[in-house]
């Protein structure tokens, strides 16, 4: 019994899927091309000629798209490497034994420059007051 042109996408799907994966991936596409355009044949003068030719061209796309994968070299993931080789020389970083103190960075309200002095709380660039709310007049922004 002859599949329908669903039935006949569907497996092309699956095998070209499956064939990808071969060491021989080209030779076993082109036989699955060749089966299935022997099987789109069979369905000449059953099925309007607009849907074959769609299904064809939807088949060749697949075809296609697997044969020129094949023929790309794969590129390895830099990528990986580069979190494989992190995660795996933790322990071995020059800064796994610094405590860091927390600090905070006052700025002025005015003009953004840092504090200069602790506890001064008039800025030493533009005379403004650190810790005037932004809200009041001329706060920064």
């Amino acid at each position: 019994m002859a599949r329908n042109i669903d039935e006949i996408e569907a497996a092309f799907a699956r095998e070209i899927e499956a064939a990808r994966v071969e060491a021989d991936a080209g030779e076993r596409i082109k036989k699955l091309v060749l089966t299935a355009a022997k099987e789109l044949d069979g369905l000449v003068g059953t099925v309007p000629a607009a849907r074959l030719n769609d299904a064809w061209d939807r088949l060749s796309k697949m075809a296609l798209d697997a044969k020129q994968t094949e023929a790309r070299p794969r590129k390895p993931s830099r990528l990986g490497n580069l979190f494989a080789n992190a995660t795996a020389n933790v322990e071995d970083s020059p800064f796994k034994d610094v405590k860091w103190e927390r600090r905070f960075l006052v700025l002025c309200t005015s003009c953004g420059a840092p504090q200069q002095t602790p506890r001064d709380f008039k800025c030493a660039y533009c005379g403004g007051d650190v810790f005037r709310r932004p809200e009041e007049e001329g706060g920064f922004q």
